[in-house]
């Protein structure tokens, strides 16, 4: 071998060794970063041979070279990608839409790589071609993605009613509706452009939420990865023959292609818009008539209620002028009867039969004259003598006054009286009549063996205080609870009422500007009292 063969191989071998030696130096001066990439093809996801592939893979990697990184990919479903990022075990994320919520944890660059939307996946046996057909059915899509957040926003503002189920990435989505485990899937568009036909799935008319695709980084940390990204792409955008037109080509088609799917995204937008603004007029529409019959439907209980009340008073009235005037007229006439039987009694030999009709002719007088004292009860509009009082002191003298009663008739008496009710101004014999009286009511209502609630309690935010007596009995009839206030109407005829108690509880509650109700129980048996007063 000539010398200088020799010279030229040594030569060589030196060059070499020198290129060797650079790589190496290079190598170990690139700048080491761990990016988090999942299945959202063809943005980002891995191919056949498990390497990371797609729009975002291509733009990243060009950025790499021209920035001295060595990227080292880390895939994962999209929530194990945002753990990552949150905990830092990873720098970057890409294709990651921003939200407010997101950026109290990451950081984002401000150039996108791509806009991409939301876009709902149907099976054809589904019947869903646009948004009004979603009403109970089942929607997956995958867990913390925001077209699945942004979807299910947009049924609850409109009240439409779904079941919900997530899956890990935009695949397991289409495998649900594969299998008919959903009716209804929600990807985003590219995704579904290239994986949602065939196998009984379809693209509907549902179009929502566009966004950009960016990249994160763990808040505060990795800035300057950030801004290189941010400077590349904005560099990469103003050249129309640049790398990234080549990439967005290669994986979406030729400008053309780019062109009409531009248009057909704010054409979709435009119509998603219309949809939605028909939809919201139709709801404000809606709850307008709706609150407009609730209005009128209130107007005209309170109209009704007004003129029951006024018919109540103008009865009441009348009643209670001619109440004092008979009242007087007819005592007097009784009192001379009752003098009568007396004498008669004295004058008249011993007999059963006499002492029977005797008997009768007393019972008749007393009944009279019951009924004239509960006319008097009624018609007199006496001074009230007021005074500060314990509500549930005065309670238990009522109690106290009724207790041999029900202990004879065996009905088991339950207290419920609330402590620390403040006390309130009325006149004392009055109000305890109202009690004895609504006690008394109840102990006639009531069956042997059954049970009477005296109830007291504060509505601290009404500022009311309440008495409530309430019985077990049969309860009172659809058509007696409209009559019960009304002077000489008793359902007790037989058991000597006169049909005035009520009526006159009712006047002395309202003497109080007080409110007296009985009702029914809700649980159909029995019924209660309800008497409210201010505090």
């Amino acid at each position: 071998m000539s010398p200088e063969r020799n010279i030229m191989k040594k030569i060589l071998f030196f060059l070499a060794l020198i290129l060797f030696a650079a790589n190496l130096y290079a190598a170990d001066t690139l700048i080491p970063v761990k990016v988090g990439i999942y299945e959202d093809a063809p943005l980002v996801f891995t191919g056949p041979d498990k390497n990371p592939q797609g729009i975002c893979v291509d733009l990243l990697d060009k950025i790499a070279q021209k920035e001295g990184w060595k990227i080292e990919y880390l895939y994962g479903s999209w929530p194990e990608c945002l753990e990552r990022l949150k905990s830092g075990q990873i720098d970057l994320l890409v294709d990651i839409i921003y939200t407010d919520e997101r950026s109290k944890l990451y950081d984002f660059t401000k150039e996108s790589f791509i806009s991409d939307w939301g876009e709902a996946y149907a099976t054809r046996e589904s019947g869903v071609r646009s948004i009004l057909d979603i009403k109970d059915k089942i929607v997956a899509g995958v867990s913390n993605d925001m077209f699945y957040l942004e979807f299910r926003k947009l049924t609850k503002a409109f009240n439409i009613k779904c079941k919900f189920i997530e899956a890990g990435d935009y695949p397991g989505v289409f495998r649900m509706l594969e299998e008919g485990k959903a009716d209804i899937g929600v990807v985003g568009r590219l995704y579904g452009a290239r994986y949602g036909q065939g196998h009984g799935i379809e693209r509907t008319a549902i179009v929502f939420s566009p966004q950009d695709s960016l990249v994160a980084a763990q808040k505060g940390k990795n800035q300057e990865l950030l801004e290189a990204i941010d400077r590349d792409i904005s560099l990469m955008k103003e050249d129309k023959n640049s790398y990234y037109y080549r990439v967005i080509d290669k994986w979406l088609g030729n400008a053309k292609a780019r062109r009409f799917l531009s248009f057909l995204f704010w054409f979709s937008v435009s119509a998603l818009g219309l949809l939605l603004l028909f939809i919201s007029l139709s709801v404000i529409l809606k709850t307008q008539v709706a609150r407009r019959t609730r209005d009128l439907t209130a107007a005209y209980a309170k109209l009704k209620e007004t003129q029951e009340q006024l018919i109540q008073a103008a009865k009441m009235q009348v009643v209670g002028g001619l109440a004092s005037g008979v009242a007087h007229e007819v005592k007097n006439p009784l009192t001379i009867i009752i003098q009568g039987v007396e004498y008669l009694e004295r004058k008249i030999p011993p007999d059963a039969n006499i002492r029977m009709v005797f008997g009768n002719i007393k019972n008749a007088v007393g009944r009279a004259d019951s009924i004239i004292r509960g006319l008097l009860d009624f018609s007199r509009v006496s001074k009230l003598e007021m005074t500060h009082e314990d509500v549930n002191l005065l309670c238990e003298r009522c109690l106290a006054l009724m207790k041999h009663q029900f202990d004879k008739e065996r009905i088991r008496l339950v207290k419920e009286l609330q402590p620390g009710i403040p006390g309130i101004t009325v006149d004392k014999n009055k109000i305890e009549q109202v009690v004895i009286n609504l006690l008394m009511n109840a102990l006639q209502a009531s069956s042997e063996e059954g049970r009477i609630i005296l109830r007291t309690r504060f509505e601290e935010e009404e500022g009311e205080i309440i008495i409530e007596v309430e019985d077990s009995g049969s309860g009172i009839s659809p058509e007696a609870l409209n009559k019960l206030f009304d002077p000489f109407f008793t359902t007790k005829r037989g058991k000597g009422g006169t049909g005035l108690g009520l009526s006159v509880v009712k006047n002395i509650v309202e003497m109080h500007n007080g409110k007296i109700q009985i009702r029914n129980n809700d649980s159909g048996k029995g019924a209660v009292a309800i008497v409210t007063f201010k505090a």
